[in-house]
């Protein structure tokens, strides 16, 4: 393990090689079950390789194909017995990546086959024991698999991905994307202070439209503790939401008084650019604990402002803002 494993428990390596075991993987489970790799070209005598003739294939095994294909063939030969156990080595079966290191010793079987010891075993996990799972890798990786040899070097990018992978690390472009999204929120919760009353409930209501819920109840129209109602189209059940630019724990608990019988609604949300209190302070029971978890939704700033980014309104939001936000300080 210490030739694979570096002192931060992260596998290294500065090679990768792909290896299909066997014509179309038909002996991956067995070379993952006894912990081997393994590699035909029944044809070529192993003198060829161990002496590292390589010239002799081409003249006496493959005189009649073409000199790329040939070079092609002995390449991958090549790596098989000439790649040292710092050489990762990597093959798809079962929905899962599979890694391992090797052992340099190649050993020939009697049936013209060749095989090398896996370093402990073959790995279908990260460094965290979670399984790689193909789904959960990207085609740039996984495409690898149409290369129509046996053995195939991958490119810096791929080897870069693939430890990044099996070391359960971030992407450094992930890791850019994510702080530029946190950044965007961050200027978001400066720019909903200029949103007004009115700006907010149709902000809201374009949130709940994209989240797939129909307003029922008319534009402008006046109701009794709500700004307006929704309605699932799939279950028909109804939504009441209320929209404050600051919601006070005095406006949420008349809310709250309002809503709690009213037994033809579904779910309540009380949605405001800042709330000054905490949902726990209207808790007295157990009963009004699974009232509240159930059927209320308090959506504040920041939760305001992931579903911004969410719904696609950031634009709408900075044009509003700019409009109103005209003149203030």
């Amino acid at each position: 393990m210490n030739a694979i494993i570096g002192s931060s428990r992260k596998v290294q390596t500065n090679q990768v090689f792909f290896i299909r075991l066997g014509r179309g993987g038909e002996w991956a489970n067995e070379c993952i079950e006894q912990g081997v790799i393994k590699l035909s070209f029944n044809s070529v005598p192993e003198a060829f390789c161990v002496n590292k003739t390589w010239d002799r294939i081409r003249e006496e095994i493959y005189p009649d194909l073409a000199p790329g294909t040939v070079t092609n063939f002995i390449n991958q030969i090549r790596h098989f017995y000439e790649s040292d156990e710092k050489i990762l080595w990597i093959t798809f079966h079962d929905n899962r990546l599979w890694w391992c290191f090797a052992h340099p010793q190649v050993e020939p079987q009697e049936d013209g086959t060749r095989i090398r010891q896996v370093i402990g075993q073959w790995q279908c996990i990260n460094i965290n024991n979670e399984p790689l799972l193909l789904d959960r890798l990207s085609s740039f990786l996984t495409s690898i698999q149409n290369f129509r040899g046996t053995i195939c070097q991958l490119s810096e990018e791929k080897r870069s991905y693939l430890l990044g992978k099996i070391n359960d690390e971030t992407l450094p472009e992930i890791e850019a994307t994510e702080e530029a999204f946190k950044n965007l929120n961050d200027s978001l919760l400066h720019l909903i202070k200029f949103i007004d009353q009115d700006d907010m409930e149709i902000l809201a209501d374009l949130i709940f439209r994209h989240s797939g819920l129909q307003r029922i109840s008319k534009v402008g129209e006046v109701l009794k503790g709500f700004d307006f109602i929704c309605v699932s189209p799939l279950t028909n059940e109804k939504i009441g939401v209320q929209v404050k630019t600051k919601g006070q724990k005095n406006e949420f608990k008349a809310f709250l008084d309002f809503t709690k019988n009213l037994e033809d609604f579904k779910t309540f949300y009380f949605i405001s650019q800042a709330n000054d209190f905490d949902i726990k302070e209207f808790i007295s029971s157990d009963t009004e604990t699974t009232l509240l978890q159930e059927r209320y939704q308090i959506k504040e700033a920041r939760d305001l402002c992931q579903l911004i980014c969410d719904a696609g309104l950031v634009t709408w939001v900075i044009e509003r803002a700019a409009l109103k936000g005209l003149g203030k300080k």
